[in-house]
C-alpha cells in the first residue's frame, strides 16, 4: 500500500511525495498541494479515525467482523 501526494510544477512537471506503509501502519500526514509550491499538512490517520467514529455501531461491528 502506498500513500502519495502530487505537486504540479509546471507544464509536464510534477513532484510525488510517496509514503509506503502495511498493513496496520498509522496514516501518515501528506501534503496536500493547493498550488505547486503552496501545500496545507492533511493529518490522514486523525481525519480517518474521527471519520469511523462518526459510523453507526452496528455497521462498525459488520465491517470490523464482531
Amino acid at each position: 500500500m502506498t500513500l502519495a501526494s502530487y505537486a504540479a510544477r509546471g507544464e509536464n512537471t510534477f513532484s510525488a511525495f510517496v509514503e509506503p506503509l502495511a498493513v496496520g501502519d498509522s496514516l501518515s500526514d501528506m501534503p496536500l498541494f493547493l498550488t505547486g509550491q503552496l501545500h496545507v499538512p492533511a493529518p490522514l490517520e486523525e481525519t480517518y479515525i474521527a471519520a469511523w467514529q462518526g459510523y453507526p455501531l452496528p455497521i462498525r461491528k459488520l465491517v470490523e467482523g464482531s
